[in-house]
């Protein structure tokens, strides 16, 4: 190094980082560390400040942007192959088992945006976990299409049981909005 800095004492190395990175004092506070000397050795003060300052790899999300990319109507094929070849360095598809590959198609297909946001939202998504979510919201909508007709149901046989001058005096007024919406 220019500054001969990798010869200085570890604490002078971490103190002379911090410095120089500004406002990481905040960040480097909130660290914990598995013994208190840790603090003062700069590799694992480098390597907190890499996994904060790193974001997380969702494979599950690139698998998803690999398979919704679609070519641009302004873009070549080998425009649009560079593109998909710069995702898929994000997939994982090395090691990508069928059961994963079930379980992206699932994500990537599903007709539901708010089943896909919360199988996105999953951590460590496994090929059940999403067939378990996709199915609790498939019978949650059909559970609510049946308490919505029922609700719907009710109120009918509400009007059903007034008596049937005050169910016209109910219709009435709307009947009139209906032919004067100015008034």
């Amino acid at each position: 190094m220019a500054t001969k800095l990798d010869k200085e004492e570890e604490a002078h190395q971490v103190t002379t980082l911090l410095a120089v990175i500004g406002k990481a004092n905040k960040v480097f506070r909130t660290f914990t560390w598995a013994s208190p000397d840790d603090a003062k050795k700069i590799t694992p003060v480098i390597s907190k400040f890499e996994k904060y300052c790193i974001p997380r790899k969702n494979t599950i999300y690139e698998c998803f942007l690999f398979f919704t990319q679609d070519q641009r109507e302004s873009e070549t094929v080998d425009q649009y192959l560079t593109e998909l070849r710069q995702i898929a360095a994000n997939c994982d598809f090395e090691s990508i088992t069928p059961n994963q590959l079930l379980r992206d198609r699932l994500v990537t297909g599903t007709k539901t945006a708010k089943v896909r946001e919360n199988l996105l939202k999953e951590k460590k998504l496994t090929l059940e976990k999403a067939i378990d979510i996709a199915r609790a919201a498939e019978s949650t909508a059909v559970q609510m299409k049946v308490t919505s007709a029922e609700s719907g149901l009710s109120a009918v046989k509400e009007i059903e049981k007034q008596p049937r001058s005050q169910c016209l005096s109910s219709y009435r007024p709307l009947q009139r909005a209906r032919e004067r919406p100015w008034e």
